[in-house]
Parts: C-alpha cells; sequence; structure tokens
C-alpha cells in the first residue's frame, strides 16, 4: 500500500494538466492499468487489468482523445517531476546525463494514425529502403540505484494522429498523440 500512496503523490502532481478533474482522474486510472496489466492487447487490457465495468470502455476510449488533457503541460510537469521526485540522477561533469533512442515500427494498415512513409537507414540489403509504419522517439534520464536505468522523460511519435496538435516551437515537425500505443 505505501508503494501506492507514493506513486499517488507522484500522479497528483500533473493534475495541473489537465483542465478538469475527470479528465485527470481518467488520466490516471489509465496510468495505473498500465502500471499492472499483463498483455498489451490496448483499452482492453486497461479495463481487464483494473477489473473495470464494461460501460468504461468507451469513457476511457474518449479520454485518450481529449482536448482537457494538455499535452505540452503535461511533458513539462513530468520532465519536472522527474527530476524532483528520483533520487541518484546521474550527472557528469555538472550535466545531467539524457539518454535517446529511436525505433521504426513498420505496419500494414497506410489509413492507421500515424502511419507514414519511413526511410530506413541501414546497411543491411535485406531491409527495404522505405516502410510504412510509425516512428517513436524517447528522450529519458540515467538514475543510479542498485544499478543505472532509464526513466522516460519524453516520448513522442513523429506522425499525426487524428486528434493530435502539431508542436508550435519553432522548427519542429512533431506531432504528438496523448498516448500513442
Amino acid at each position: 500500500m505505501v508503494l501506492w500512496m507514493h506513486w499517488w503523490s507522484v500522479t497528483w502532481q500533473l493534475r495541473p494538466a489537465c483542465s478538469r478533474l475527470r479528465s485527470f482522474l481518467w488520466f490516471a486510472t489509465c496510468v495505473a492499468a498500465m502500471t499492472v496489466r499483463t498483455d498489451r492487447l490496448g483499452v482492453t487490457s486497461t479495463i481487464r487489468a483494473l477489473g473495470l465495468e464494461q460501460q468504461c470502455y468507451d469513457r476511457l476510449l474518449d479520454s485518450f482523445h481529449s482536448s482537457a488533457i494538455k499535452l505540452a503541460a503535461m511533458t513539462a510537469l513530468w520532465a519536472q517531476v522527474v527530476l524532483r521526485c528520483f533520487p541518484g540522477l546521474l550527472w557528469v561533469n555538472g550535466r545531467l546525463v539524457l539518454v535517446g533512442d529511436g525505433i521504426k515500427v513498420a505496419k500494414r494498415g497506410r489509413k492507421m494514425p500515424a502511419v507514414k512513409l519511413l526511410h530506413q537507414h541501414s546497411d543491411a540489403s535485406t531491409k527495404p529502403e522505405y516502410i510504412m509504419g510509425h516512428s517513436l522517439q524517447a528522450v529519458g534520464v540515467l538514475v543510479s540505484a542498485l544499478a543505472h536505468f532509464g526513466a522516460n522523460v519524453i516520448l513522442r511519435s513523429r506522425g499525426r494522429c487524428p486528434s493530435a496538435k502539431q508542436d508550435s516551437s519553432p522548427g519542429s515537425s512533431v506531432a504528438s498523440c496523448s498516448i500513442c500505443t
């Protein structure tokens, strides 16, 4: 129970990114379910993991596309929470160590959200030069505990989701979904 109380105290710090308490509670429900679920079958696994009623399915789907969750504010708050709540952040020469990675996942559906033509940089001749798929990038911090591990700070989809807002920062071409799975 102590672990869940700590989880809630961290999650509650993200409340200002939601314009309504109800939206935040659905967000927290999704995060809790993703924390404990044993499979990755989308919203269905979220419902199953928490033992929610079937009527919650549509409400949960709606929360993924809700304009009540402000993605830019959520990202900024999460970065602040990570820097404040994780003890043992790895610093080298007075600078925080950040790690980044990206992946391109091939998708067959051409009308799926955020699927686009992607160029693959590879020396292997067996890989096609272009694929249709999702491109995801992540930035994290290194945390030192019993061993070093990474804590995600930002995860973005390089594509356009129907409900996504275009990032308005100068020079950016990143469109982001609230939650992309």
